[in-house]
């Protein structure tokens, strides 16, 4: 690519290391995949672009899909039946998008399976989700809720045994 391009690299020490996960893949893992399939390379490449290109669609469909959420300063409601009634892997994106909605800040992606647990929530069931945001499925509607100081350390006092 750069050679291509007329650009000069730059080798440091740790690039022949395989020690590091990137380093790893690129001296022991293709190399391998490339005895078995010569054409690994392009193969990989195309499935990247089919994967960029199903992400775009996916993303505006959850910004569309997002203008049925009800959102407030450390709170976000979302129709379940609306939610119910999307293709799955939509669902686990909104989760996700109400839920940095709550946080408001970039913050680690919510674990897939927390996810997977709030899409199976019970009518008048809730959970605790990391950050601090507590899901409640509610009169019909999934809420995501920041939950006050006071009431995280409360949580987790009790956690560790006290009061």
């Amino acid at each position: 690519y750069l050679t291509a391009r007329g650009l000069c690299w730059r080798e440091d020490a740790t690039n022949q290391s395989a020690e590091y996960t990137r380093n790893y893949l690129r001296l022991e893992v293709m190399p391998r995949l490339k005895k078995l399939n010569p054409q690994v390379s392009a193969r990989l490449a195309q499935t990247a672009a089919i994967q960029a290109a199903a992400e775009d669609m996916l993303a505006a469909a959850e910004e569309r899909a997002l203008t049925a959420a009800t959102l407030s300063p450390g709170q976000a409601a979302y129709p379940w039946a609306e939610l119910s009634a999307q293709p799955l892997a939509l669902r686990r994106r909104l989760v996700r998008a109400l839920w940095r909605g709550v946080k408001r800040q970039n913050v680690c992606p919510l674990a897939f399976e927390r996810v997977e647990e709030v899409l199976a929530l019970a009518p008048g069931g809730s959970l605790h989700l990391a950050g601090g945001v507590e899901a409640k499925r509610r009169r019909g509607q999934l809420i995501l809720r920041e939950q006050p100081a006071a009431a995280l350390e409360r949580r987790r006092a009790k956690s560790r045994g006290g009061a």
